[in-house]
């Protein structure tokens, strides 16, 4: 009798799994895709129509924010759409970045960035040589981490309001990036000059000598910055020998980020590179 109810319990699980939905597949931009060490989330624009994407955006979220908030941005989207590049969400553990300085240690982020990028590589054939890091706040200090020890892995850097933290590295190993970096004078959240939290035991870095990492790297001389009036824009840009940019973008407004900041970064990287 046990032996007949087992049988039977077995033939109505396997009927059940039938009449179930199917799990959504990785690349839905409200699906996770799983790496080793976390996971993330893709937009693929529909033009696309299974073509390979011309590029990537890998965004990195605020303090307390998901990949699943990312995917929410629809002026991010319609970014994605305009120039048929992937818009790739990272996702911090429990909300946060783990990087020198931070308060946060619960990972190695660079190992999960790493797998991130070799993942959507693989089975989005986004191209290795074209994807953007970008970031708001937290995310954007994330973004200021890989472009100081991932900078061969990615085309250039957008961080929004947030830079590396104290103690700052004396140098990088990697070699001088493409990086365009947008801050408020009004931001009291990450000040330009940043500040000292949780009672001084974690201090936000200072974004000019975050910058001056940079211009004291390489073989050219220091330059004096060309300025740029872009509305909404203060902006001092250095153009290196290696052929590099280097640009501090000055808003008069708090702490914020804007989908056209990164697109026009998207749009100065693509000129530089001829893409």
């Amino acid at each position: 009798m046990s032996r007949f109810f087992s049988i039977n319990l077995l033939m109505i699980c396997a009927f059940l799994n039938l009449l179930a939905p199917p799990a959504a597949a990785c690349g839905a931009s409200d699906t996770d895709c799983v790496v080793r060490s976390g996971d993330y989330r893709i937009y693929l624009p529909d033009s696309l129509a299974g073509d390979r994407p011309a590029g990537a955006v890998l965004f990195f979220h605020g303090w307390k924010g998901s990949s699943e908030g990312v995917m929410r941005n629809t002026n991010l989207q319609a970014m994605s759409d305009r120039h048929g590049i992937a818009l790739i969400a990272a996702n911090g553990l429990r909300g946060g970045w783990s990087f020198p300085g931070a308060p946060a240690r619960a990972r190695n982020e660079l190992a999960y960035v790493g797998e991130v990028l070799d993942d959507v590589q693989a089975r989005f054939h986004v191209p290795r040589d074209k994807i953007l890091a970008s970031g708001f706040s937290l995310g954007a200090s994330m973004v200021w981490s890989l472009s100081c020890y991932m900078g061969d892995r990615f085309a250039g850097f957008v961080p929004v309001a947030g830079t590396l933290w104290n103690p700052l590295p004396e140098t990088c190993p990697s070699g001088t990036p493409n990086l365009m970096h947008y801050h408020g004078q009004k931001d009291g959240t990450f000040p330009l000059i940043g500040r000292a939290i949780a009672g001084g035991l974690y201090r936000q870095g200072n974004t000019y000598e975050s910058f001056d990492i940079w211009h004291s790297q390489g073989q050219c001389e220091k330059e004096e910055p060309e300025i740029l009036e872009a509305e909404p824009f203060r902006c001092e840009r250095r153009l290196r020998c290696d052929s590099s940019v280097l640009e501090l973008c000055v808003h008069e407004g708090g702490h914020i980020y804007r989908a056209a900041w990164i697109e026009r970064s998207w749009e100065i990287l693509s000129g530089l590179k001829g893409w």
